[in-house]
This record gives C-alpha cells, structure tokens and sequence, in this order.
C-alpha cells in the first residue's frame, strides 16, 4: 500500500470512529492536505487541533469532527474555481492598485489605475464605466439607422421600461433637448449605453483646440459644433473638448446652457398691453425688424408718354435687406401683413425743360400710385436745371406687397432723367 493510500485510510478510519483522534494528529492531517494538493485555506481548516490554523473569529465553519470554530486567513491568496457565495458583513474592501485594466469580462469590477477610481465592465466590450465619473443611460436606437459613437441623442418615447432615442438638433423645440451622447455604435432595434455626464472618447475632435466649449449643431442631427448656432436655433450646450485628435479625442459631456438668458428663444408672443422696455434693444444673429434697401447710381431715362404716373423699373439695384426681397429689379416686396415706413428721395433732370414742367414722384404698391400719400413735387426751370425731391410716409401693407417709385411729368411728355435715386423700408408694427 502506498504511504498516501495509508494516510487516506487513517484518516477515513479517524473519522469513523471518533474525531478524538484527528485532534490529537494534525501533522497526518496536514501531510494529507499537501498531498492532496488542497490550498492553504482548506490546510487551516483541516489542521483541526493547531491554533494557529483557526484563530480568529470572522467567519464560522464546521471542522471535520463536527465542532463549530473560526476561520482566519491572515496572510496570503484565496482562490475559488467556481460560485463563490458570502453572507455576513464586511468591513472594507482593498481592490489592488498599479495593476493593467484586465480584459473585458461581463459583470467584472476593478481598480482603474488611469483614472483613479473603479471600473465596471458591461456587455459591451469598448465601454468601461467609470463610477462616480460618468453617468449612463440605457435607451433603444428606433432610428432606422446606427446611432455611432459620440452622437447626440434626445429621449422621443420608450419601449417597455427603457427609453428610446433619436438623433439631437438645435433647430427645433422637441430636437433640441438632448439627453445624452452614444459612447459607443448602437445599431437599430438594439439597445446601448448613451453618457449624461462625462468623457466619451475615440471621437475625431482634430477641428477643435482642447477646452474648445460645444454645442448643439442646428445644421446637422446628431453632431456638435464649437459655432454658436444663431437664432431662432436654440443655442444648447452639451460639452467640452478634452483630447483634440482625429482618432482618439475626448469629449467631457456636460449637457445644457450655461445662461439661461442665452439659451431662450421666443417663436412668437402675443401682449395685451403695453410693453416696455428699460434698456437696450439688441437683435442678435442678423435678426429684428424687417428692412430693406434699393438704389440707383448713375443716369436712366424713364420714357414719359404722358401725364400718368410711370414707374421707374429700371437701373435700380439691392441695398441691404432682412426678410424683405428684391425679386424683380426695381420693387422691394414685404414678408407680412404690417405698418412700413417709406421713405425715399430722387435727383433729376430734362433734356427739355421748355415750358417749366413740374415733375412729380411717389410711391407705387402693386403698380399703383399712392397719390398724396408719401409724394413729392419740383418744377424744372431750365434745361441745365436739376431738381431733387423726396417724402416719406408709413403704408399699411399686406405680404407680399411690391414697392416700387413713379415719376410723373404734368406738364408735357418729355422723358426725365434719374441720375440717383433711393429707397428705405421697414417695418414699423403689426396690422
């Protein structure tokens, strides 16, 4: 028989008849454990009559000869091939520290050396969270498409208890609430994890300095800009660049405006009573009133057939304008119903001043002349004479409405000579 043979069967014979003897033999015990290959832990537990192997009072076991004692594992390693359960308390926990993150595995938690906290691995192997430096959300991609990694998302339903996301935009009330940023590719149907707050890295951020300030795009869904979008885009802030590099860039995502002021947009507002302001009025973006402007640099004969009112429609260019159009070469045309302001002036002069004329001018809405109403008058002495005349007026104008200026001989049919002219609209109120 085999010394390990006799020493199975001493002990198995120990146990039969009495644990008596297994206390007054712990040197057997420990030569079985050694070569059995059991580990240091399980050594303890068999060294049934030596103290030092059971000296502590953590955690309860029940020995080989039924007694219940204490289990110390003062020094060393435990390693357990299989489930592993523990009941009771404890009082800390020591992860080890300086080590490489450890590959990916469902479920596994450890000291991230880098970033200097614990790290939780998920089922998705390009994503490690961070704990207490990122915040995540678990939502469901109903696009149609891939949502990739580093795209802006807001929250557009839910699908059971967990929200679905589509793709961010700063042109409209309901897309401009983003949420989060996809910190990995979520393909559609399927469900991924999108960062409230923190870094999402891997981006392409080579456009932009480090510390650069982010923002919402208005121009495309899903994407970040480091321009401000102007109004009436919503101007939403939704990070920082961390890491400037075409492959390996970082963003820490901190969603939502900084001013409050800034960020509100009004579409439309309708008051009851007077407003008033005590202050400046800005107008941001190349936004306010609407305005426009056409002129004429330099001579035009504007044929005159008789005494009506002829319209000037030719030599006229844009000046500047906001909203209101210059669609035709020669007539300003208004967005919306209002009160505009005209005001306009013009110099000229004839070829044939025989008979002292008086030449009117004025304005036209639609191929009308408004007579009266914004008109001005010159009589022409001479042939060398030049004259000059101009008015202003407000009009009630509906949108669409075209504006344009009448020269108007009374006193013969000679044609007149514009040689400047200018036009200035904008509007002054609502109908």
């Amino acid at each position: 028989m085999s010394r390990l043979r006799l020493l199975l069967a001493l002990v198995i014979g120990s146990i039969v008849g009495g644990g008596a003897w297994a206390a007054s033999n712990p040197s057997i015990l420990a030569e079985v454990s050694a070569a059995l290959g059991v580990n240091n832990a399980i050594r303890q537990i068999l060294h049934i009559g030596d103290d030092g192997g059971i000296g502590a009072t953590l955690h309860t076991v029940v020995d080989i000869d039924g007694d219940s004692s204490a289990l110390s594992i003062s020094t060393g390693a435990v390693s357990v091939a299989g489930d592993f359960g523990f009941s009771g308390t404890i009082d800390s926990l020591q992860f080890t520290t300086g080590l490489t993150a450890p590959a990916h595995s469902e479920g596994l938690v450890f000291y991230d050396d880098n970033e200097k906290t614990l790290a939780v691995y998920n089922n998705q192997a390009d994503v490690t969270l961070q704990l207490g430096q990122e915040l995540y959300i678990f939502a469901t991609n109903k696009t149609g498409s891939t949502i990739t990694n580093g795209t802006l998302v807001y929250i557009v339903g839910a699908q059971g208890n967990r929200p679905t996301v589509a793709l961010a935009q700063s042109d409209a009330v309901v897309t401009s609430s983003a949420v989060a940023i996809a910190t990995h590719d979520v393909g559609n149907n399927l469900s991924g994890f999108f960062t409230t707050f923190g870094l999402v890295r891997g981006l392409d951020t080579s456009a932009d300095t480090a510390g650069t300030t982010l923002w919402l795009s208005a121009d495309t869904a899903g994407r970040w800009t480091s321009t401000i979008p102007n109004a009436p885009n919503f101007n939403i802030q939704v990070g920082r660049v961390i890491v400037s590099n075409v492959n390996s860039g970082a963003i820490l995502v901190s969603i939502g405006p900084t001013d409050v002021t800034g960020h509100m947009v009004i579409q439309s507002i309708c008051l009851n009573d007077t407003l008033g302001i005590s202050g400046d009025v800005t107008y941001k973006g190349g936004g306010g009133i609407a305005f426009g402007h056409m002129y004429m640099d330099g001579d035009f004969t504007t044929t005159i057939g008789d005494a009506s009112q002829t319209e000037v429609d030719t030599g006229l260019v844009t000046g500047n304008v906001h909203m209101i159009t210059f669609p035709d070469d020669h007539y300003l045309t208004v967005p919306v119903d209002g009160h505009y302001v005209v005001s306009w002036n013009m110099s000229f002069n004839l070829a044939n001043a025989a008979g002292q004329p008086e030449i009117h001018g004025g304005i036209m809405v639609n191929g009308t002349g408004m007579d009266e109403d914004g008109e001005g008058h010159r009589s022409i002495l001479t042939a060398n004479d030049v004259g000059s005349m101009g008015s202003n007026t407000i009009l009630d104008l509906s949108a669409n409405d075209q504006v344009s200026i009448f020269v108007q001989n009374q006193t013969n049919t000679q044609d007149i000579i514009v040689g400047h002219l200018n036009v200035t609209l904008w509007m002054s109120g609502g109908t």
